[in-house]
């Protein structure tokens, strides 16, 4: 979604964040997991978010991974609540801290069939 010429997260009903603004979207990795990758922020970076398939975390808090972009794939940068809002100090242990290109496959969503 556009405030102007500036993406911001959406918030459905039940107050969670979905990736409705996603420009590419794909499918793998380790769990299978779906990546939609979000328009650039302001400062041009790019970053793709998956829903957390693990459910670690103080009470579950992590609801969404966040992942940068390098030239041979997906590298973790934060886990995010269910807002969107990303969660400090959070803790990143080896499995699932990088996922390979190799690993993905882009994949067709419908609008409104996120998640």
């Amino acid at each position: 979604m556009l405030a102007g010429n500036t993406p911001v997260l959406v918030h459905n009903d039940n107050g969670g964040w979905t990736p409705s603004a996603a420009t590419k979207v794909m499918r793998g990795g380790r769990f299978g997991a779906t990546y939609y990758q979000m328009p650039p922020d302001r400062l041009g970076n790019v970053y793709w978010w998956s829903r957390d398939m693990a459910g670690h975390g103080a009470k579950g808090e992590a609801q969404w991974k966040i992942f940068t972009e390098t030239k041979t794939g997906l590298e973790w940068y934060a886990d995010a609540d269910k807002n969107g809002t990303y969660i400090q100090g959070k803790h990143k242990g080896g499995t699932g801290l990088k996922v390979p290109f190799e690993n993905l496959k882009s994949v067709s969503v419908a609008p409104g069939s996120f998640c």
